[in-house]
């Protein structure tokens, strides 16, 4: 008799929280259900990555036997954003680097900045570039990017690396 009452109750318990759950659903904009398994997936996998979604940050500076080098590098960092499907099964990472950058010289100079991504024994990765930015003579400024790459790539990201191009 006890065991007959304790599955009433729980298929009772199971039918009010589908009907809740169908209520839920069609008053949203999006179902409750639609992509809710993905969602789940997707915020699991980022927290396998490096920083489980935390920003990386780092203040290094440049690293240049030029005394009259014109940048000092104030911090720089990385952070794996959110994990998506781009079709069924195939996960990709968007991910967003920034870097302060200080102009110490006493005239305007433009760069191209890369941000690299590298695995446990500094290979590369993954890279991303800020083309021909313009700092100006005492600017501090910060650029940032935002770029994609492949799940599987991403689980090898251990750490990072830039590189500052000067142009003429």
């Amino acid at each position: 008799m006890k065991i007959k009452l304790a599955r009433k109750r729980a298929c009772f318990s199971f039918a009010i929280v589908l009907i809740v759950f169908t209520i839920f659903s069609i008053a949203l904009k999006s179902p409750l259900h639609a992509g809710f398994w993905d969602q789940i997936n997707e915020k699991r996998l980022l927290t396998r990555l490096i920083g489980e979604g935390q920003f990386m940050g780092y203040q290094r500076n440049v690293d240049t036997k030029d005394p009259l080098f014109p940048l000092e590098v104030l911090n720089d960092g990385f952070k794996m954003i959110r994990v998506y499907q781009d079709f069924p099964g195939n996960y990709q990472v968007e991910w967003i680097w920034r870097a302060v950058l200080k102009n110490m010289s006493s005239r305007t100079v433009e760069i191209t900045f890369e941000y690299k991504l590298q695995d446990q024994d500094a290979f590369l990765v993954a890279s991303s570039k800020e083309y021909f930015k313009k700092i100006a003579v005492g600017e501090t400024v910060l650029i940032e990017k935002t770029d994609h790459l492949p799940y599987e790539i991403a689980k090898r990201v251990k750490n990072s690396n830039w590189y500052i191009y000067l142009q003429n």
